[in-house]
């Protein structure tokens, strides 16, 4: 696997802040998947061959330690069509496959059951540190569950055309390909107010504890907002 990274990202402690959710390619979103941000739009191309390349890229990368940010968490076919909801804490650890083995455990799933995590294992962390995990404002470990993430269309549609594209010897994206990508692009941007999810997040937003800071506006008051 080959693959670039920005200079600033090896050369420099990096605290990286992950925002828990699901994902339909590597069942959870968290510590190890949040550095493939750091790659540039080819990464799509090793989607087949992910938990190889996100072990890679975090062996590259420097974190010092990562905050995972649970007060909103991602829900169902992550990482774009899922759903908000309230799971309320913040998690850090300097062990990045000891913080999504936790994770995934809080979120319902088997660590074991998740590739990712059980290829960066020995790597780039260990399972054996779940215990360092602290999380802040809980006194108590969180308890709920997630479901399970599946593909929508669009990504079924880019695996087949990827799946086609890696059987050819040119490396670069064909028509079709370019098309599908603007195209997804501007199906989810359509679908957010064509399906009504424009009207929900509005309703999720203002009943939301996290709302008025989402928003720019003063705090509401303690024990104001209405949870989900």
């Amino acid at each position: 696997i080959t693959f670039s990274v920005p200079e600033i990202c090896t050369r420099m402690p990096v605290v990286s802040i992950p925002v828990v959710k699901t994902n339909h390619r590597s069942t959870i979103s968290c510590a190890l998947m949040n550095l493939l941000g750091c790659l540039d739009e080819r990464r799509r191309s090793d989607h087949h061959r992910l938990a190889d390349l996100l072990s890679r890229v975090n062996e590259e990368i420097p974190v010092v330690f990562t905050i995972a940010d649970g007060t909103v968490s991602l829900d169902g076919s992550g990482p774009r069509p899922g759903a908000p909801i309230h799971t309320d804490f913040v998690a850090l650890s300097q062990d990045r496959v000891a913080m999504d083995a936790s994770l995934a455990g809080l979120m319902g799933f088997d660590p074991l059951a998740i590739e990712t995590v059980v290829r960066a294992n020995g790597r780039v962390g260990t399972m054996e540190n779940l215990c360092e995990i602290p999380l802040y404002p809980l006194r108590s470990v969180p308890s709920f569950r997630l479901r399970a993430p599946e593909p929508d269309f669009l990504a079924r549609m880019e695996d087949r055309l990827m799946d086609r594209r890696r059987r050819k010897t040119h490396p670069g994206d064909g028509l079709i390909m370019r098309a599908m990508k603007r195209g997804g692009r501007l199906w989810y941007c359509l679908a957010h107010y064509l399906t009504g999810q424009n009207r929900q997040a509005s309703k999720w937003i203002r009943d939301s504890v996290y709302g008025a800071q989402w928003l720019g506006k003063p705090e509401q008051p303690s024990g104001g907002g209405e949870r989900r």
